[in-house]
């Protein structure tokens, strides 16, 4: 099989615009030229996780660019293969949540927060010390912040982040991991987990405000292995394990 080209995906992808390609899942339809193997051809299903971009991007079958260091470029190709972000499972029913951020779709939402999950895990002390994403909605559309740390086991200069979401966004969600503490259950949030949750619900700079709903979710290797799992604010009370996206 040749080499598959680069081609400019805004030429296919005719929902996309100069500034944002909308989340939600699309199916993509490889062009014609791309001499692809039999159970490449025709529609896959791709799943693009709201996210804004600069300039004009090229692409493989199987890799896509990031668009900045600020903005990460979920763009999931359907079998993970190649350079780019790997394909993500959709995640799963979360059932166990009460209240969501208004208007938004929690498949989406869970979507966005799992691929930033995914991104703390590159990383390759995220075992060791707290990484941290912001996942936020603009215009319609909900991001994530590339992960941030401050190389600490049990906290994370959410300041880090906060700088990277756009001037009037409204927050959805905090993504963070837990090393592991043989002294706690590291897949729930700690009460400082919440004392910071609590902060960013009042939360007023640049325009920016987190939503009264707003999420959190925990990544650990604990119980059964690597979970993301996701908290109301009604969670707050409760010292239960809540349900896993993966």
């Amino acid at each position: 099989m040749d080499a598959i080209p680069e081609v400019d995906l805004t030429a296919h992808f005719t929902w996309a615009t100069s500034n944002w390609t909308p989340a939600g899942e699309m199916e993509f339809v490889y062009p014609s030229e791309w001499d692809l193997e039999p159970e490449h051809q025709g529609g896959q299903l791709i799943v693009v996780v709201g996210t804004r971009f600069s300039f004009e991007f090229a692409a493989s079958a199987f890799s896509m660019m990031e668009s900045s260091d600020v903005h990460q470029f979920p763009m999931l190709s359907p079998d993970g293969g190649g350079g780019g972000p790997e394909y993500i499972e959709p995640p799963k029913d979360t059932t166990c949540v009460e209240v969501a951020p208004a208007e938004v779709d929690l498949l989406e939402l869970n979507t966005a927060a799992l691929a930033a999950s995914k991104q703390i895990q590159k990383q390759a002390n995220w075992k060791d010390v707290e990484w941290g994403s912001i996942v936020y909605e603009i215009n319609g559309h909900i991001a994530f912040t590339k992960p941030v740390t401050q190389n600490d086991p049990g906290k994370i200069n959410w300041n880090q982040a906060l700088v990277l979401v756009p001037d009037n966004a409204r927050i959805l969600a905090l993504v963070h991991n837990h090393p592991d503490d043989q002294l706690v259950d590291d897949r729930i949030p700690s009460d400082d987990d919440w004392r910071v949750f609590e902060n960013f619900q009042t939360l007023s700079v640049r325009g920016i405000r987190s939503d009264a709903n707003m999420l959190t979710y925990i990544l650990s290797d604990e119980g059964r292995g690597v979970s993301t799992r996701v908290y109301d604010k009604y969670a707050k009370n409760s010292e239960a394990v809540q349900c896993s996206l993966d």
